[in-house]
């Protein structure tokens, strides 16, 4: 993959192999000023990227299936180093001879951290508790799981304020040859299998789709073979006709924010009707109570698919940190490509390189999303997003004709917005968009809330 400082460019036809598929853990980027040119110059900051502060990897076998698993959490860290991020992204898998259980969030908001904490917390015991013999119908379990959770998070005895802090939720069950998945939010789940199955989810598009295809286009792992997605969760987002209608009928408003020029930027949010607040950019998640007034929910988005061992290869669940800035196909391409040569225990390498040799494909894949994330903040003078991933492997078959090769891994330069209107203007009533001067601090463009400037002008 490449250096991760921008000084160093590999060859752009350079093939795939496990020493050039290392990431150094001290950066250069150099962040353009949004008045300057396209020839101006940069400011070049050097920084060094934070280790996971969360890595495992096990082998488990679930009534006969042997599963491989890893998970990784990497923080988020402002390159300037003027801000510190606290980490508000969280994952767990706990597992019985009979089922897995696996969930992931990511928190927002200034008591995110403390959102999921609570959440990681309430169901472990939950499902330590609940998931036994005889066991409960799996799709109501989850989805009880998820909106009584949501439920004790605002109770006064829990002490902490949600009203403008909330979380994504993903919740998956492994259990009699099934993968039931529960979800809030627009963290992501979905299965990579050699079968080419309809969809049971519909596809909602992603504002950010043009950034993604340009750095897919640059980094991408190419793999001769058949290989497709499933994906098993909704991105519960403002612009999907559904929610948007649910939110307009509850009295909320979708708009994206403004620039300093007037230039609609980032994704679209949910206002009320006469208060720039809370600026939220998913229409359902755990916590978020002033937002619940607008129309948002707990209620999961439930789906269901029975493990074919013959095709089915793994699963990847994950945060907005790894989709922001790659795609399904590109995510399952890396990990198929790399999975059978990453290390399998955990070694710890701390302020070494993180390459095959010494990390699971969990932290691979998320270490490869940072390096995306790094070429955005170039552009865009933002922060890192915190990054996490769970992988799950069922057990690897090899498969003939594999030729693989990287197409120009290198860091996207001055990547083109071309980002259209997804909602009808007309449709959106009510005030115009805010503006906001904070731009970097807030990351209006990828952040979930931005309910620290409630001032801002209109």
């Amino acid at each position: 993959m490449g250096s991760c400082s921008s000084l160093i460019r590999p060859s752009p036809q350079a093939r795939l192999s496990k020493s050039i598929y290392t990431y150094p853990r001290v950066c250069t980027v150099k962040i353009k000023c949004k008045e300057d040119t396209i020839n101006s110059p940069c400011t070049p900051f050097n920084f060094i990227l934070t280790d996971p502060i969360h890595l495992r990897s096990e082998n488990s076998l679930i009534e006969n299936l042997e599963i491989i698993s890893s998970q990784c959490i990497l923080p988020g860290i402002d390159p300037r180093g003027e801000y510190f991020k606290k980490c508000q992204d969280s994952c767990l898998i706990l597992s019985n001879p009979n089922s897995m259980f696996i969930a992931l969030f990511d928190g927002h908001g200034s008591e995110g951290n403390a959102v999921v904490d609570f959440c990681s917390l309430y169901v472990e015991k939950c499902y330590l508790s609940n998931w036994k013999s005889p066991f409960p119908e799996a799709e109501q379990f989850l989805k009880e799981l998820t909106e009584n959770c949501d439920r004790d998070l605002t109770k006064i005895d829990s002490k902490i304020n949600a009203s403008y802090s909330g979380a994504t939720a993903i919740f998956m069950l492994i259990f009699d040859g099934w993968v039931y998945t529960a979800s809030v939010g627009d963290s992501r789940g979905i299965l990579a299998t050699t079968s080419s199955l309809p969809p049971i989810v519909p596809f909602v598009p992603r504002i950010d789709n043009e950034i993604i295809s340009e750095l897919k286009a640059s980094r991408t792992t190419q793999i001769d073979s058949s290989l497709h997605f499933l994906q098993l969760t909704k991105d519960q987002k403002p612009e999907d006709p559904e929610e948007f209608k649910r939110i307009i009928d509850s009295g909320g408003r979708v708009k994206r924010l403004l620039d300093e020029d007037g230039n609609k930027i980032g994704p679209y949010r949910i206002w009320e009707t006469d208060a720039n607040v809370p600026g939220l950019t998913m229409t359902r998640s755990i916590g978020d109570t002033e937002a619940k007034n607008l129309g948002v929910i707990s209620t999961p988005i439930i789906t269901k698919h029975h493990i074919n061992l013959k095709d089915d290869l793994f699963i990847v669940v994950a945060s907005d940190g790894i989709w922001h800035c790659m795609d399904n196909e590109d995510v399952i391409n890396f990990i198929e490509y790399y999975r059978p040569i990453s290390c399998k225990e955990i070694i710890r390498h701390k302020d070494s390189e993180v390459s095959t040799s010494n990390s699971c494909i969990a932290q691979l894949i998320c270490e490869e999303a940072r390096v995306r994330w790094l070429s955005i903040v170039e552009l865009d003078d933002v922060m890192i997003d915190d990054i996490s991933c769970v992988v799950l492997e069922f057990p690897y078959r090899k498969r003939k004709n594999y030729v693989k090769a990287v197409t120009n891994p290198n860091r996207v330069e001055g990547v083109e917005r071309k980002i259209s209107c997804m909602i009808p203007e007309e449709k959106v009533k009510y005030l115009k968009s805010p503006t906001i001067k904070q731009t970097r601090m807030s990351d209006p463009r990828r952040g979930s809330h931005i309910t620290e400037f409630p001032d801002m002008p209109v």
